[in-house]
């Protein structure tokens, strides 16, 4: 009785550990399986998705963003447009003539319609469209015992000029230092003021100095428009 009681017992011990071993060898074969499964797809996944958490890409709605171009810096303030900058620098080539000059050459220099000689009362005043002076051709007197060797002498009514948008003006001016008369550049508008403080007795302003507010002019020969005014000095 005890030996067929301990053979039913080996019996039943055999048949627990076969009946609990053969479950957890499959299950641990299927978890082997999935691992097998699923491995690849975590490693794909890994490797596609880390780059993108570092950059990520851009939005299908992005816009390119074009880098802003600086802002100009504020121009300063400028003349009219038909008056050039004024260029301070002497035109130490640029002979400043008087009314001898006038005399020894005046059929040189002179040219009717064309090179003329203005005494100028205004200058730069609007008539309409266009800009106009009030001037008049001097007479011109030379010969033996002329002061100066020449002068002109404003005797005749003063007329219009028309004067051209982008005339070249050059006006007088003093170098102290070498005392001598010189040529520069300047517009309509210092022209006026010029002329104006000039007719007054007064000095204009700096650089500029009084010539007797005569210019040689050149006209244009289809319109008769003023084109060029340089100053010539008569003292």
């Amino acid at each position: 009785m005890y030996g067929h009681r301990h053979r039913h017992g080996r019996k039943l011990r055999h048949a627990i550990r076969t009946a609990s071993i053969g479950p957890r060898r499959r299950a641990a074969a299927l978890g082997a399986l999935l691992a097998l499964v699923t491995l690849p797809a975590t490693a794909c996944s890994s490797s596609d998705s880390a780059p993108r958490s570092k950059s990520p890409a851009p939005s299908a709605t992005a816009t390119r963003v074009t880098p802003a171009t600086p802002a100009a810096p504020a121009a300063p303030r400028t003349p009219e447009a038909h008056e050039p900058t004024p260029d301070l620098t002497p035109e130490k080539e640029a002979k400043v003539y008087t009314p001898a000059d006038f005399c020894k050459n005046k059929d040189k220099l002179l040219e009717p319609a064309k090179r003329i000689v203005l005494s100028i009362a205004n200058a730069g005043e609007k008539n309409g469209t266009m800009r106009t002076m009030g001037a008049a051709e001097p007479k011109l007197n030379c010969g033996p015992g002329v002061d100066n060797d020449g002068y002109f002498d404003t005797d005749v009514p003063l007329g219009p000029y028309y004067v051209a948008d982008n005339v070249t003006v050059r006006l007088l001016t003093y170098d102290g230092a070498t005392q001598r008369m010189e040529l520069r550049s300047a517009g309509i508008t210092t022209l006026a003021d010029v002329v104006k403080s000039c007719a007054a007795g007064a000095t204009p302003a700096k650089p500029y100095t009084c010539g007797g507010n005569l210019f040689y002019a050149t006209l244009d020969e289809k319109t008769g428009v003023v084109t060029h005014l340089t100053g010539i000095f008569q003292s």
